[in-house]
């Protein structure tokens, strides 16, 4: 992990001390510390930051966030690495070693005072066009998220009146994992999780591999069967896949679903319907409609 490293003074003791919680290490030594303990120990040591955590700060948007947030977020850092951050963060860009050196003695004379540098930085012209930038970049998103949030209002409630719906599938989801004593397999071709269906009508396809009795299939929308067909297109494929014996290669199935006649939000759920009685769930299928 990268380290970022700088010289402690007697002023920034506070600043540095950390709540009993939190673990430092010196680059000679690697132990718990906790209030002055750890005060008296790193004087005239190294110190490690966590380089995620000096990203983060860093990265936070002064827009957002008020100084003293800012301030709270640096606490743990020592004068130079809070002004690397601010600088990063209000400026975007790494301080000069001459600006380094510069806010470090102003933070020492006002007795470790650190709010004098954001204040400072948000009167300067970069900072204050910086920010004109980036609110006028974010009112840009804004518009453009709200027009085309607008337009696929408008677009859904034109299909709508116009009878013309879509249906999202949220979740399509294979339950046969493994064998049991009816199936050795199956699977569900479509729809896919995340396919969207912009017509009144739409197949279910698929396929199933049965053991000693072949059932037919059942499409079940909010536990009523919407329909039920046999188990008869050819899939060679699966065939040759599982390497079975049969000269008609019927695996496959098709079911037309009619997508006005679903609710506005619910499941699909296909079963293997056996001749004994015995019902097997084996594919599900979430979806909303608009």
């Amino acid at each position: 992990m990268d380290t970022l490293t700088g010289n402690n003074r007697p002023s920034d003791r506070n600043s540095m001390t950390p709540s009993p919680s939190k673990t430092l290490q010196s680059k000679n030594y690697s132990q718990n510390f906790d209030g002055k303990a750890f005060a008296d120990f790193i004087q005239g040591s190294s110190y490690k930051i966590n380089t995620e955590m000096f990203t983060l700060v860093s990265n936070l948007d002064p827009i957002e966030i008020s100084d003293f947030e800012f301030i709270n977020a640096a606490r743990q850092f020592n004068d130079e690495d809070f002004i690397r951050a601010i600088y990063k963060a209000y400026l975007n860009r790494e301080p000069g070693n001459s600006e380094v050196n510069f806010w470090a003695n102003e933070i020492k004379i006002n007795k470790g005072s650190r709010i004098i540098l954001p204040i400072a930085i948000r009167k300067t012209v970069d900072f204050t066009l910086l920010s004109k930038l980036k609110q006028k970049q974010k009112k840009s998103e804004f518009s453009s998220n709200l027009i085309g949030n607008i337009f696929d209002i408008c677009v859904k409630k034109i299909r709508k009146f116009f009878g013309i719906q879509s249906l999202e599938i949220l979740i399509s989801l294979n339950q046969v994992l493994e064998q049991n004593e009816f199936i050795m397999a199956g699977f569900i071709d479509g729809p896919k999780t995340g396919d969207k269906i912009n017509t009144s009508t739409y197949t279910i396809a698929g396929w199933l591999i049965w053991k000693n009795i072949q059932p037919t299939i059942r499409l079940i929308s909010n536990e009523t069967v919407i329909d039920e067909v046999s188990i008869q297109v050819p899939r060679p494929d699966v065939t040759t896949a599982y390497c079975l014996e049969s000269k008609t290669h019927n695996w496959g199935f098709k079911i037309f679903l009619n997508v006005k006649e679903l609710s506005e939000q619910g499941h699909l759920q296909l079963q293997a319907n056996f001749p004994n009685g015995q019902v097997v769930n084996f594919g599900l299928i979430k979806f909303v409609k608009y």
